[in-house]
């Protein structure tokens, strides 16, 4: 009997370490489970992304504050995807080139205020008319960099006398609406050419593209406010002999359109 007793203490013993060990087993499967559970569940916020506008980035934006809001909303999408945002200045020879004038000034104002990782900046200027830029397809030229905002002077000091209002806002609609097919969200801005001393007819056709940009919702920049008035002697002392603007003339120029496309 006493040894019956002994071997059934044993046996008892033994079950006991057995369902006590299987019970621990359990608990610890499951309470791995939810610390594995809880780690997957952790994931998505520990690998967020961060802001995609940094406040550098910021500053950028907030410089573009005069621009047509679609051209702020485009440039703020090229930044956050690392993309170049292009400007293309096009125009006459009165607008100067990358080595001079109103355009190669502001080129360089541009590229230094938001760097040339963050835009593209090209100059074309051509010494012909509205009819010969779209005929001779030099707009071509233009639509090859692929442009989301254009500043465009319409060669409208080269057409005063040669062609109509009707035709010089006939060229002006072809070749934006060529900007317009090729990036819907492209900006066309319009300019016109320098002030000229005692000019007649050409302040009327500059008037007409005034009133045309704004009946075709079309931007306009109207830099003439910053120069002298037209019947004033001190227009003559921004331009050269020839009608030109001179380095006081492109200073005069350029600083309208900084202040306008680098909002302080």
């Amino acid at each position: 009997m006493k040894r019956f007793l002994t071997f059934l203490g044993i046996v008892l013993t033994v079950t006991i370490l057995i369902l006590g060990k299987a019970h621990w087993s359990k608990q610890t499967a499951v309470s791995a489970f939810a610390s594995d559970k809880e780690s997957v569940s952790a994931t998505p916020a520990q690998t967020s992304k961060p802001s995609m506008t940094t406040d550098g980035d910021q500053q950028l934006l907030n410089q573009t504050k005069h621009w047509p809001k679609t051209a702020q909303e485009e440039f703020k999408k090229d930044i956050q995807a690392g993309l170049k945002f292009k400007v293309a200045i096009v125009g006459s020879t009165s607008i100067g080139s990358n080595t001079g004038g109103m355009a190669g000034k502001l080129k360089k104002a541009l590229l230094a205020a938001y760097g040339n990782n963050h835009l593209d900046v090209q100059i074309f200027s051509y010494n012909t008319m509205s009819n010969h830029f779209l005929g001779e397809k030099l707009d071509q030229q233009v639509l090859t960099m692929k442009p989301d905002l254009v500043l465009w002077e319409p060669f409208i000091l080269n057409d005063t006398g040669n062609l109509t209002d009707a035709d010089m806002h006939k060229n002006i609609l072809a070749f934006f609406h060529e900007v317009k097919a090729q990036n819907k969200k492209a900006v066309v801005l319009l300019q016109p050419a320098q002030p000229l001393y005692k000019a007649t007819f050409y302040p009327q056709h500059v008037l007409a593209l005034k009133n045309f940009a704004k009946e075709h919702h079309i931007p306009y920049l109207d830099h003439w406010k910053a120069w002298p008035a037209i019947s004033s002697l001190k227009l003559k002392k921004d331009l050269t002999v020839d009608n030109q603007p001179n380095a006081k003339g492109n200073q005069i120029w350029f600083t309208y359109l900084k202040h306008y496309f680098i909002g302080a």
